[in-house]
């Protein structure tokens, strides 16, 4: 898996068009073909993935991006037999400082095979892959 990380001293924003969001999501997938045609998908939109779902094959990349500013956060490299997927994680804390707080998640990444490969966001800012999920998940 390809990562693409954008840093945070050096933002750049993927477009300065002024975007109407919904919901409470704060983030949303940036999507470009590799013939670069490029789209913004808002996934607080109910059936996002079937408004889109010619989006979902070929060759392409995914970026996550801050609504807030349109910066991108980081991105996955999708190929054509590659499954790409978001996943937003919701789970409370039962350990730790947090305990009895929710907690947040949000993922890109593929599904190659029976192989699962993403990179997640947490609320607070923390980025991880999937094992790295998994521990926190756990406590």
């Amino acid at each position: 898996m390809t990562v693409f990380e954008a840093p945070q001293t050096s933002d750049e924003a993927v477009a300065v068009v002024e975007h109407t969001w919904w919901g409470d999501t704060p983030y949303f997938l940036f999507i470009v073909k590799e013939n670069t045609q490029h789209v913004k998908i808002d996934v607080d939109v109910t059936n996002w993935h079937a408004i889109y779902k010619d989006w979902m094959r070929g060759r392409m990349r995914w970026y996550l991006a801050r609504k807030s500013d349109d910066t991108i956060v980081f991105g996955v490299e999708v190929y054509p037999e590659d499954k790409p997927w978001y996943y937003k994680h919701h789970t409370i804390d039962l350990t730790g400082p947090r305990a009895g707080i929710e907690w947040v998640a949000y993922g890109i990444g593929v599904t190659r095979g029976k192989k699962r490969h993403g990179l997640w966001i947490t609320q607070d800012n923390l980025i991880c892959d999937d094992v790295d999920l998994e521990g926190l998940l756990r406590g």
